[in-house]
């Protein structure tokens, strides 16, 4: 999944990217990016149908958003 980030990346320079994946894929990118241990990251929490945000800029990633689930309760 990271392979495939990078590759991105360079295709859509300064470009908003949407990747959509299961969980764990996506919790080993992001353990990846903020320099969370790979083993260690199962610690986080990654919802079916939730959303994550990083930004990846060239001076260093940021985790904006973790696990963003709107509530469709009124």
């Amino acid at each position: 999944c990271v392979a495939a980030t990078e590759r991105i990346r360079k295709i859509r320079p300064d470009e908003t990217v949407v990747i959509v994946s299961h969980g764990d894929p996506l919790r080993s990118l992001v353990a990846h990016y903020v320099d969370l241990p790979l083993l260690s990251f199962r610690r986080l929490t990654i919802d079916n149908g939730s959303v994550s945000i990083l930004r990846l800029t060239s001076q260093a990633p940021h985790l904006m958003t973790l696990n963003w689930v709107q509530s469709l309760t009124a």
